[in-house]
């Protein structure tokens, strides 16, 4: 998978790591509807082997068998890769927020060490194997993130998000006894808003103070985006007007040009050529020539600067949407 690798090819950002941790996420909730397909099958081919053992048909059950054997094989793929994204999401939340403290501190020449340890360590191929249990998987990330993030680095990702608020709710559902018609879930949001209602009402930290200062800086970022690429869709607009202009002034000049040239052609037909009025339709067909090749060489520059700007257009779009994604990240640190 390289989840690692690829990102220190280079000196990863916050930025860069909390968009690689989303799609993590993107990926484990893929894996998870993968292993639910597959059980799902599972179940259905069970049914279909029972039917056809019913009705003789002993070639079909074995088939079927054969068909189960390879869900169960892919059932295994799919957990490996599930245990490679965990350990992978494990390391790369430690080490972003290994970042954020050395990038908080300005401290360049720690920050570059770090990531000299993450490249010339063997926490790829270790990730990759998918065999490591989770303490030794811990001290590995010790020995690169340095004694300073030995907290961070024994904690352990949870595969089922929400299950320790679930499991709170359910805690005291129970020491009360007062259930009622409120369903277990439904307890755990009630649950999840009291809690924020509480960190609401409590005095912000200094994490909290930096969120929400990086939170206004990317709503500022966000807002300037935008700005610029309705500029930009302003300009493409006009771009796409002269476009048309030209276009719609080669057409007459494509008609004029047309009727002169039949004039021409009538006049020489009648047989008494007349010299002068021919010589006249030449240089004005001539003329009419040298103008559309004018205004197809502008055209075409129009069109390129088309081009360019709707390239431009979707880099913007492509900066709004992660940087959307940051800001969503941000306040879901902050909520």
């Amino acid at each position: 998978m390289n989840l690692l690798a690829k990102l220190f090819d280079k000196t990863p950002s916050a930025i860069d790591i909390r968009l690689q941790l989303k799609q993590i996420e993107r990926d484990q909730r893929k894996k998870h509807r993968d292993l639910d397909v597959l059980e799902q099958t599972k179940l259905a081919k069970v049914e279909q082997a029972v039917a056809a053992k019913k009705a003789g048909k002993q070639e079909l059950v074995q088939d079927i068998f054969r068909d189960l054997r390879q869900i169960e094989i892919d059932h295994g793929y799919a957990n490996s890769d599930l245990r490679r994204l965990s350990l992978a999401k494990t390391a790369l939340t430690a080490f972003l927020r290994k970042l954020v403290m050395l990038e908080k501190n300005k401290d360049r020449k720690s920050l570059q060490n770090l990531i000299r340890r993450y490249k010339t360590s063997s926490i790829q191929k270790t990730i990759d194997s998918a065999e490591v249990d989770d303490d030794t998987f811990g001290n590995m990330l010790q020995e690169i993130l340095g004694e300073e993030e030995i907290s961070v680095a024994q904690e352990k990702v949870q595969e089922d998000a929400g299950f320790a608020e679930f499991d709170r709710a359910i805690e005291e559902m129970a020491k009360s006894g007062e259930v009622g018609d409120q369903e277990p879930l439904q307890a755990a949001a009630a649950l999840r808003a009291k809690s924020r209602q509480s960190r609401a009402m409590r005095p912000l930290s200094d994490d909290d103070l930096d969120l929400e200062k990086e939170i206004r800086e990317a709503e500022k970022e966000l807002q300037d985006l935008n700005r610029e690429i309705e500029d930009l869709r302003r300009e493409l607009a006009e771009l796409r007007a002269l476009a048309a202009q030209l276009k719609a002034q080669q057409d007459s000049k494509n008609a004029e040009l047309q009727a002169k040239q039949s004039e021409l052609e009538a006049l020489i037909a009648e047989g008494e050529v007349n010299e002068a009025m021919c010589k006249f339709l030449r240089s004005m067909i001539s003329d009419i020539l040298e103008v559309m090749k004018d205004l197809k060489r502008e055209e075409d520059e129009v069109k390129g600067k088309i081009y360019d700007m709707e390239g431009r257009i979707a880099g913007k779009e492509r900066d709004i949407a992660a940087k959307q994604q940051e800001l969503a990240y941000l306040r879901s640190q902050l909520a």
